[in-house]
This record gives structure tokens, sequence and C-alpha cells, in this order.
């Protein structure tokens, strides 16, 4: 069916429910507004009916641009499509602009991945690379912590290609060094430097537990084994509890006594574990 273009009350024109985008800054709103005031809506919005009304599919800067101006109507195209299909327009559109934060893509991306589409396909839609779509998506599993910082510019997001090669333990270690240093360069080294702790270390979730030596009988074997998960497993919930609590820090790089007393707190656990086995080994 051939689009109408029609001058709709906006009052009448609902918001999309299917916004990616969250931030719409004031200030580029506020020269939109005088720019349309002065040459006129050179492009209409989308719209489609829905329940006698109408719901925005593309140009929600605009809409909220005349409503600046108090506009009492508006030019709109009238097109008729089901919701999946606006969906996809209303991300298609906001995601083929230049000023989307790093999580209102993410969010756009999944949304054409859970309709079932391919990282390949969604680059191909919006004119990005496969490893762009990855990268951005990647951000969805991290701690939501982790995600505003992303989103706000605390931290870069090539600092999530570090994230990704380390377990999820570790990320608020490698973002308090960005913090301080500034350099993805040496969170890098680090991630490097993690990833042989977390292999070698059974601390931190990786080593596996020795098999006891001549002499040891099974139950005390069985009683090392348990002992030591279950010092592992104190060593993680203090870890996560303490992330939790000092996370407001770290934007300013200034964990100070809080990190150090932790650090000691893992650095005398993994001691204690290491002399146990001995104990148990003979």
């Amino acid at each position: 069916m051939t689009p109408q273009l029609l001058e709709i009350e906006v009052g009448r024109i609902d918001p999309s429910p299917h916004q990616p985008r969250q931030y719409f800054g004031e200030d580029s709103l506020a020269e939109l507004a005088q720019s349309i005031g002065q040459n006129g809506l050179l492009q209409p919005l989308t719209v489609r009916q829905v329940n006698g009304r109408y719901e925005l599919v593309a140009g929600e800067r605009r809409l909220r641009a005349v409503k600046i101006l108090n506009w009492a109507k508006v030019p709109a195209l009238v097109e008729t499509m089901d919701e999946g299909q606006a969906h996809l327009l209303t991300v298609i559109e906001n995601l083929q602009r230049s000023d989307l934060t790093p999580l209102e893509e993410a969010n756009g991306f999944l949304e054409f991945r859970r309709r079932g589409a391919t990282e390949e396909s969604i680059a191909n839609k919006i004119g990005k690379s496969v490893p762009y779509v990855q990268l951005r998506l990647a951000i969805l599993d991290l701690h939501p912590n982790l995600q505003q910082g992303i989103d706000k510019g605390a931290l870069p997001v090539g600092f999530v290609n570090c994230l990704r090669q380390v377990p999820p333990s570790f990320h608020f270690r490698l973002a308090d060094i960005y913090a301080r240093t500034r350099r993805l360069e040496t969170v890098e080294t680090a991630a490097a430097h993690l990833r042989t702790l977390d292999a070698a270390n059974p601390l931190f979730g990786a080593g596996q537990l020795p098999t006891p030596k001549n002499g040891i009988s099974k139950g005390n074997g069985q009683k090392l084994d348990r002992f030591v998960k279950l010092m592992e497993e104190a060593a993680a919930i203090s870890w996560d509890n303490n992330q939790q609590a000092f996370h407001e820090e770290l934007w300013q790089g200034e964990l100070g006594i809080t990190i150090r007393k932790m650090e000691l707190a893992r650095e005398n656990l993994s001691k204690l574990i290491r002399e146990a086995r001995k104990r148990f080994e003979g």
C-alpha cells in the first residue's frame, strides 16, 4: 500500500516502544529545532496507525524538535507495516546515526539477533564490519557498572577486547589499571599476565587440585579437596562483594587502601592454600 503524506497533530503521535536511543543531547536538539524553524521540516516523520493513534517509526529527534517549536501539526508518512517491520526500521534508522553510544548500539544489535539475524547480516545492514558488531555485543556480557563506564566514555570500547581475554573475576582489576594509566597497551600487558596467573594459581579458579602423594589416605585427600574448594569459593565471594563496594571509586582510579587490603588478603589466602597442600601431601 502506498504511504500517505498527512499533516498529523503532534499530540496524536506516540514514541516508538523500540527506540534504542537513551540520550538526546539538549544542545543538538536545540540546533535542530532552530534549523527546522528557519528552513522547515525537509524530511517528514514516518509513522504507522495503532489503535486510532499514530506510532512513530522514524524521526524521533525531528519530533522532539517540533515539540520544542510548539508545532500543532507535523508532516508524516503513514506506512502500513506490522510491529516487527516497524521495530526493525526504527532500529536501523538509529543505528545508521553516528552519535549513538556504544551501549545503545549494542542493544540495537541485540534486537536484530533476537530476531534471528547473524552478526554478518547485522554488519551488512548497517554498513559496519563484523568485528565492530561483535565488539559491541560483547559489552552486554559485562558487569552493568563496566557497561556504564564504557557507555559514558570512562573506558574505551577497545577495552572490551582486553576483558574478553580473562575471566570476569579480573575485569574490575583491569578497569582500575586503565583508570590509573589511561593506556590500553598497559591493560593488554596486564591481561596477559593475569591469564598466566589464572592458569597457574587455583585461587583464581583454573588450577587443578594435585593428586595426593603416597602416604596420604583417600579420606585425607578428599578433605584437602573440600578444604581448598571452600577456601576458593570464600575468596571468590569476598572478591565479588568488594568489587561491588568499590566500583563507585573506580572511575577516578583511587581505590587506595581498599584494593590493597583486598589484594593482600587474596595473597595470604593463596599462601595458606599452598601450605595446607604441602602439609597434607607430606
